[in-house]
């Protein structure tokens, strides 16, 4: 999805310099697209997607862990796994 919003934007400039608009129009086009992709894909999405590959990477399996040896009564290495 990632990779087809990044060829939509790049299609997107250039159908707007291969347009009839003005210099200024076509720069001030450029700049309002621009702004949109940092604001939505940049600063919105590309953030949320690294937070979820480094819960499901990292986190989900020191939880699982934590909870097995929970499971065990094992407190001394729950307080281990939870320092981790």
């Amino acid at each position: 999805m990632l990779k087809s919003v990044k060829k939509n934007y790049q299609e997107t400039g250039k159908i707007i310099l291969a347009s009839s608009l003005s210099e200024k129009e076509k720069q001030g086009k450029l700049k309002e697209i621009e702004a949109l992709y940092q604001e939505k894909i940049v600063r919105g999405l590309i953030p949320y997607i690294e937070a979820y590959n480094y819960a499901t990477q990292y986190l989900d399996p020191l939880l699982k862990e934590i909870k097995e040896v929970e499971a065990k009564n094992d407190f001394l290495s729950v307080e281990k796994a939870y320092h981790k």
